[in-house]
């Protein structure tokens, strides 16, 4: 069976696929050859060099890719008089057409979404092949926050092409958890999703070691992980702190995260984060795990995030993690009485106060094992497998 799926290009320059929702695909790709009789194709965008204008990547081995100018999305939308897809990325379509014509497969795999993974589940619903769509995260939720960037032709025309394809009966839907799946119904479809199924994003905690906790300390130790973009409110983060030396609450506060010199997206400045939180660059694995050790408590005050891995590996390391009631495991929460671990981070007060009363929590040995089973990738990956062969 021949699968065709979007993959993500690292766009640091480092030519290497990269991942998130992205580090599956390395995995899921070595699981399928491990598997026999699959085989899987990447479709992948990345910018152009400076001063390139669109092209197509020389295939290797089963990817093939875009490169595009900047901003090619927002003013190709922009140049259209409507809001059909095929108008608005002309240029992208002729490239998945080839892509199609060369590949033939059997199916689309959404891994995922984004404005290129919008056409190729468009045109797989065009040509009547099935197309099984992770929803890694709600599309509507993240465009609502940034449709100031993307502009509001490729907001809606995006938007629009996701709902023909979520309606199709071709179409079968994995979501991560029923959260997302409840949201996605109510506030974007307003009806019930068809053929849907319910799969955690796989991750591997084997490496992950508990913490030793300590009822010694001279100040709690806070901790962010989280890209700098809108989603993962820095600003609630930065309140906390900024309330925290004022009351002259004794705790620290340290996020891992990459700043951009230009922040207008956020409206925070460099200097005032830098001021109050002390920034750590992104690390290799080993060194983040020693990092969820050293922290007495992490947050997650997102605005929205389906299912940030950052809290998992925080309880695996034995950190208690306190997340906002928009993050996908509130019912995860809830299932093991830890209610109490959620907060909307509205009252810096108020949050610091619970941050205080968590930090020295235990975490459950019942839980710590659910989550490595549940979230086991082979599991996890067999569970796509099924849904794949159900949906060709």
């Amino acid at each position: 069976m021949k699968i065709l799926t979007n993959f993500y290009f690292d766009l640091n320059g480092t030519k290497s696929f990269i991942s998130g929702t992205k580090s599956q695909q390395d995995i899921f790709q070595n699981f399928l050859k491990n598997k026999g009789n699959y085989e899987l194709f990447g479709l992948f965008a990345k910018r152009a060099d400076s001063g390139e204008e669109f092209k197509t990547i020389s295939p290797k081995e089963n990817f093939y890719g875009l490169a595009l100018p900047p901003n090619y999305s927002q003013e190709s939308a922009e140049k259209c008089s409507s809001l059909e897809l095929r108008e608005c990325f002309s240029e992208a379509f002729r490239f998945i057409d080839s892509v199609f014509e060369r590949v033939v497969p059997d199916i689309v795999f959404l891994n995922g979404f984004s404005w290129l993974a919008c056409l190729l589940g468009w045109r797989a619903q065009e040509k009547e092949i099935p197309v099984v769509f992770i929803h890694a995260g709600l599309t509507f939720k993240e465009f609502d926050l940034y449709r100031d960037y993307l502009g509001d032709k490729q907001a809606d025309a995006i938007l629009k092409g996701e709902k023909s394809l979520a309606l199709n009966r071709k179409c079968f839907h994995i979501f991560l958890n029923e959260f997302s799946r409840n949201v996605y119904e109510k506030e974007f479809l307003k009806q019930k999703c068809p053929n849907c199924f319910i799969v955690p994003l796989g991750a591997s905690f084997d490496f992950h070691c508990p913490a030793k906790r300590s009822a010694v300390r001279s100040k709690i130790k806070v901790g962010l992980i989280g890209r700098w973009d809108r989603i993962k409110n820095h600003q609630a983060f930065l309140n906390l702190a900024k309330h925290a030396r004022s009351e002259n609450v004794p705790a620290e506060f340290f996020a891992i995260t990459r700043i951009p010199e230009k922040t207008k997206a956020l409206g925070i400045s460099r200097s005032d984060y830098y001021a109050y939180v002390e920034v750590r660059d992104l690390m290799p694995r080993e060194d983040l795990w020693k990092f969820y050790q050293e922290m007495d408590v992490v947050v997650c005050p997102s605005l929205f995030d389906v299912s940030p891995h950052t809290v998992l590996e925080s309880i695996i390391c034995g950190t208690p993690a306190l997340i906002s009631p928009n993050v996908g495991y509130v019912d995860l929460y809830r299932k093991f009485k830890l209610e109490h671990w959620i907060d909307d981070f509205s009252d810096p007060a108020e949050t610091m106060e619970k941050i205080e009363r968590i930090s020295l929590e235990k975490i459950s040995p019942e839980l710590i094992s659910w989550i490595k089973e549940e979230y086991d990738p082979e599991t996890v990956f067999e569970k796509y497998l099924e849904i794949i062969n159900l949906a060709s």
